[in-house]
C-alpha cells in the first residue's frame, strides 16, 4: 500500500513540474534552445508555494525578449504575516542585499538563463497633502495617495476640480500657484516636487494659493470673452498670461454691472485692435469720435495691467478724443495700469486725453487714479 501512495505521489509530482516547472530540477530538452528566467521568491508565494519559480520563453536566436513580457506573469504575493510589498526583481543578490534592480526595458536572449531575486519592502503610502491656510488655520483641500519614492507630483484636472471646489465652500479661488517651504511654484514647475524614499507612511504637504472671492481665470481670449458674458456671476477677472483679442475689444460688460467688477492684471497685457468709438460732444459743443478702454467707467476696480491698444477706421472729417483710460468715472478704482495707444490721426483738432487720468473729471465721482501711465502714439 505504502508503495503505491508513493508511486502516486511520484506522480503527482511530475504532473506539477510539467504543468509549473516550479523548482523540479532538470527541465525537458523540449526547452534546451528556450531563454530560461529563475525567479527566486525570497520567502514570497508562488501559487501557494515558496519555491523558486523557473519559466522558458522562446525567443529566436539572435532575437530579444522584454522582460515586461516576463515578469507580469509571475503573481507573486508578500510573504504572509508581512506588511510588504514586491519592491523589485534584482539580478544579484549579496550579504549586503540585492544589486542590479532590472526594468520593464530589460531583454533576455537566445537560450539565456536570468536569475531575479524578489526584493520586499513595506508597504508605505505615501501622499501628498494639498492644503491652504485660511483664517490662521491649515485646512486640507485634497489628497494624492499612493505615490511611489522618486515619482514626481502630478497635479491632474480632476485633482485641481477637488481643490478648486475645496476653497470654493469658503469663497476662495484657486489661481494654480502653490508654496513649499516658502518657495513659491506654479502648475508647471510643481512637477518638480519628488517623492523621498521612507521607511514609513508619509505626508507631502503642499499649501495652495488663493484669492478671496470668485474669480474667471483668463489665460486666453476665449476665456476672457466667456467671461464677459458671464461677469454678473464673478467678483472679477483675474488674468494668468498675457492675451491678445485681436479685433475684439468690449468691455463693457465691466461697466454694466450693479455691483462692483475687478480686473486683476497681475502685471500681464491685453492686447487688441479695434474701431470701437462714441460720439462725444464737449462744453463748445464739438464733436468727437471718442475712444477710450472703459468709455464711462462705472463700479469696476482694475489694477496690475497693460493695455496696448490699436484703434484703426475713422473719417478726417470728424476728430477724434483719445481719451485713453476712460472718458468718465464713478465708483471706480485705477492702480498700477500701464497704457499704449496708437492711434491714425487725421485731423488737426483730434485731441488726446491726461495721461493719468480720466477725461472728464467734472462728471467724474468717487474714483481713484493711481500710478497710471498713458502713452498716445499717432501713426
Amino acid at each position: 500500500m505504502k508503495k503505491r501512495i508513493n508511486i502516486i505521489t511520484g506522480f503527482v509530482v511530475a504532473i506539477m513540474c510539467a504543468i509549473f516547472l516550479v523548482g523540479c530540477g532538470k527541465s525537458s530538452d523540449k526547452y534546451a534552445d528556450y531563454a530560461k528566467v529563475i525567479y527566486h521568491l525570497e520567502d514570497g508565494e508562488y501559487k501557494g508555494s515558496k519555491l523558486d519559480v523557473t519559466m522558458y520563453y522562446p525567443v529566436e536566436e539572435g532575437q530579444k525578449l522584454a522582460l515586461a513580457k516576463t515578469i507580469d506573469q509571475i503573481d507573486t504575493i508578500s510573504p504572509p504575516g508581512t506588511n510588504k510589498v514586491l519592491g523589485g526583481w534584482y539580478k544579484t543578490k549579496t550579504e549586503n542585499g540585492y544589486q542590479d534592480l532590472v526594468d520593464a526595458k530589460y531583454e533576455i536572449g537566445y537560450k539565456e538563463t536570468l536569475d531575479l531575486y524578489a526584493k520586499w519592502k513595506n508597504s508605505i503610502n505615501n501622499k501628498f497633502v494639498f492644503k491652504a491656510k485660511i483664517n490662521n488655520e491649515d485646512v486640507v483641500l485634497t489628497t494624492a495617495e499612493n505615490y511611489e519614492a522618486g515619482s514626481k507630483l502630478n497635479v491632474s484636472e480632476s485633482l485641481e476640480i477637488e481643490i478648486k471646489r475645496a476653497l470654493k465652500e469658503h469663497n476662495l479661488t484657486y489661481i494654480k500657484e502653490f508654496e513649499v517651504d516658502s518657495k513659491k511654484y506654479d502648475k508647471t514647475t510643481i512637477s518638480e516636487i519628488t517623492m523621498p524614499e521612507t521607511d514609513s507612511d508619509f505626508e507631502y504637504v503642499i499649501y495652495v494659493d488663493y484669492i478671496v472671492g470668485n474669480y474667471y481665470l483668463v489665460s486666453n481670449s476665449t476665456e476672457f470673452k466667456n467671461a464677459m458674458i458671464y461677469i454678473s456671476d464673478y467678483d472679477g477677472i483675474y488674468l494668468m498670461e498675457d492675451i491678445n483679442l485681436n479685433d475684439y475689444a468690449d468691455l463693457s460688460a465691466l461697466n454694466s454691472q450693479t455691483t462692483t467688477k475687478e480686473l486683476i492684471g497681475n502685471g500681464h497685457t491685453i492686447t487688441y485692435t479695434t474701431n470701437y468709438q462714441q460720439s462725444y460732444t464737449n462744453d463748445q459743443a464739438q464733436s468727437f469720435y471718442e475712444i477710450s478702454i472703459f468709455h464711462n467707467a462705472t463700479n469696476i476696480n482694475v489694477h496690475d495691467v497693460n493695455f496696448e491698444v490699436t484703434w484703426y477706421g475713422r473719417s478726417k472729417d470728424v476728430p477724434v478724443l483719445v481719451t485713453g483710460l476712460a472718458l468718465t468715472a464713478s465708483n471706480s478704482k485705477f492702480a498700477n495700469i500701464n497704457i499704449s495707444y496708437t492711434y491714425n490721426s487725421r485731423n488737426e483738432n483730434d485731441t488726446e486725453g491726461k495721461a493719468n487720468d480720466v477725461y472728464d473729471v467734472s462728471t467724474s465721482q468717487n474714483y481713484e487714479v493711481n500710478n497710471v501711465t498713458i502713452t498716445y502714439k499717432k501713426k
